[in-house]
């Protein structure tokens, strides 16, 4: 007899932080390893089911069932995990949505900081130069007025 098999999620961790709600989860720069335990109900036997997740565009195989994720970029990821029984057909796909917040130098205000502080300091120079170029027009003058 055929019959689906679905994956439920079991525990997400992330940082020191367990996550009941699965629901819009976003993780802190800092908390971007992400733990994803899940199982699928097969009373039948358990050691016969295999595993696939896909984050981007193809199904991976998973020996296990977890999956450790670390030092994920910044974004937001749709998740989906699969089992099947050895001889069986693949269970609808389980999804999990998430995503993981920027790092403070990857945002837009912090590269809007530089530019302002970078445009400061430019035209800082600027002035002091134009400052120094009048001083030493004047000291010129000054000398040309006094040998006439």
């Amino acid at each position: 007899k055929q019959h689906s098999l679905n994956i439920k999620i079991d525990e997400i961790k992330s940082g020191d932080s367990i996550y009941s709600n699965h629901n819009n989860l976003v993780f802190e720069p800092e908390n971007n390893n992400i733990f994803i335990s899940f199982s699928a109900l097969n009373f039948s036997s358990p050691s016969t089911l295999i595993y696939q997740y896909k984050l981007e565009d193809e199904w991976i195989d998973v020996e296990s069932n977890f999956l450790d994720f670390s030092s994920m970029k910044e974004g937001i990821y749709n998740l989906s995990l699969r089992a099947k029984m050895q001889n069986s057909g693949w269970g609808e796909p389980s999804l999990l949505s998430f995503s993981v917040k920027p790092k403070f130098t990857e945002t837009f205000w912090f590269q809007l900081l530089i530019f302002l502080l970078a445009s400061g300091i430019i035209l800082s120079i600027a002035k002091y130069r134009i400052i120094q170029n009048k001083k030493k027009n004047i000291n010129q003058l000054e000398i040309t007025k006094r040998m006439n």
